[in-house]
């Protein structure tokens, strides 16, 4: 097992009965890539690695099938999704769409304290970036995107961002590993906090329209390389 995977599925410290203990750590671990997709997930191995029983490990991976994250078949083990292209082109299309108009409302909200919080938390994300620190770098990442979506103000656009953000956590695990592709998108963010401070509506949903879909052709890229790669390797 990877150090990784330890690190997401160590035994838990404090009390071990609570059901959304068990659910935060085996979500952060298939967010993480710690368990892969499609990975069969043995629930009496894994609550021996957690260090606790059957039966909140069970509740904790019915509550991630009501997520997306695991599916559970008939007569089978459940196992972590994998993502369809279709799921993928849908999940970054409805991004798309969110993001960009929550954008949108930020640049007619943005007040020169958020512009100065914007520039901190870059500042934070690039040096993650440089240092290799990379899950520091998706924890930027999130907190980028959410902070923009709280600026917008429209409560019911945050909530339903809530809903597709496990999804999304598992592609942006990938698209970290592509090469050049943080890099992009540390220079996408720079323009899109550009445009806030400028308090323009249009630019700022242009440029996130413009970031989620340089985001999803990347992922997509290396997606059917992967698959084109099984599919040889099978052959």
């Amino acid at each position: 097992m990877s150090p990784e995977k330890n690190a997401h599925l160590s035994k838990l410290k404090g009390p071990r009965n609570l059901t959304d203990r068990m659910y935060e750590r085996i979500q952060k671990a298939i967010t993480g890539l710690a368990l892969k997709t499609g990975e069969e997930i043995q629930e009496v191995k894994l609550a021996q690695q957690l260090g606790t029983s059957v039966t909140p490990v069970r509740e904790a991976l019915h509550r991630l099938v009501g997520d997306g994250l695991i599916v559970r078949e008939p007569n089978k083990r459940p196992r972590v999704i994998v993502l369809t292209e279709q799921e993928i082109n849908d999940l970054y299309d409805l991004r798309g769409a969110l993001e960009s108009f929550g954008s949108s409302l930020a640049a007619q909200n943005v007040k020169p304290s958020d512009i100065e919080s914007l520039r901190d938390l870059q500042k934070k994300g690039e040096g993650y970036h440089r240092a290799g620190m990379i899950e520091e770098y998706k924890a930027y990442n999130d907190q980028f995107h959410e902070s923009i979506l709280s600026l917008s103000g429209n409560k019911l656009l945050v909530q339903m961002m809530k809903t597709i953000n496990n999804k999304n956590r598992l592609c942006v695990s990938s698209i970290v590993m592509i090469p050049g592709r943080s890099q992009q998108a540390i220079e996408e963010h720079r323009k899109l906090i550009s445009a806030l401070e400028k308090r323009d509506p249009r630019g700022a949903q242009e440029t996130m329209r413009g970031h989620i879909q340089l985001a999803k052709e990347a992922f997509l890229k290396s997606y059917r390389e992967e698959v084109l790669k099984r599919k040889t390797t099978v052959v």
